[in-house]
Order: structure tokens, then sequence, then C-alpha cells
């Protein structure tokens, strides 16, 4: 597991169990389906201003738990993004 500090506006979450930490800007994190599967977690650790998730075809949101500051999406292929900091 690795901090991957994300300055480009938009990033493949790529690595599952890494943790990607964006900076101050807005970004877009794409999560490729043949890069996660069950059981793997990304962890996107928003610093501020608006980010997106962008789910390609072939994924979906089946379930999710929201708190004051965080959010775990659990997708179709069973890989889970869990975003710390959500506002």
């Amino acid at each position: 597991m690795a901090i991957q500090l994300v300055t480009d506006a938009y990033t493949i979450a790529q690595t599952p169990g890494d943790t990607y930490k964006g900076d101050l800007s807005d970004q877009t994190y794409s999560i490729n389906p043949t890069l996660s599967q069950a059981g793997d977690v990304i962890t996107i650790i928003d610093q501020s201003d608006t980010n997106y998730i962008e789910l390609p075809d072939g994924l979906e949101i089946t379930s999710s738990i929201v708190t004051a500051t965080e959010l775990l999406l659990t997708l179709s292929n069973g890989a889970q993004i869990n975003v710390r900091g959500a506002e």
C-alpha cells in the first residue's frame, strides 16, 4: 500500500489498496473495472473543493454508507471506494 499524491484534474485509480490523496483543486477519479475486483479497497482523501468519482460502463454502486465526513461505496464488482474528508 502506498499514498498516491494527486495533482492532476483526472486520475485513473488503478492500484487497489493504495490511498489517493488529492490536492486543494477539483479532481475526477476514474475507477477501472478491470483493475479492481471483489475485496479491493480504493481510498480517496478529499482535501477540499469538488471531486468526482467516475464509474465507467460495467460498474454500478450496489450499496453506500454515508457519515458526516466519510463515504463508503460498494461496487457491482465487489470492490469498495472509501472517500475520507467528504462533505
